[in-house]
């Protein structure tokens, strides 16, 4: 997404002859990222990109409201029950 596309992996694990003509590297290292190869600028389709972000955010909103419980509360309205 955006107008420039990156691949980002640990250093070392892809060679830069590995990487698509236009696109770029990211290289992590374990405290930095750098630039390995820059990436060219592309065409982007911005509608398409936003409409693909607005998706993921709307899933993301439904499969986490699957995981949000609230604990159940007993009540006892009957007084005798209630040991006296």
């Amino acid at each position: 997404m955006g107008d420039r596309r990156y691949y980002a992996a640990p250093k070392g694990l892809l060679r830069p002859d590995e990487i698509p003509e236009g696109w770029g590297l990211l290289e992590f290292d374990g405290r930095s990222v750098t630039v390995s190869v820059p990436a060219a600028v592309q065409q982007a389709d911005k509608r398409s990109e936003v409409a693909v972000l607005a998706s993921v955010l709307r899933r993301l909103e439904i499969s986490t409201a699957v995981f949000i419980r609230q604990d159940a509360v007993i009540y006892d309205d009957n007084p005798s029950s209630s040991g006296g």
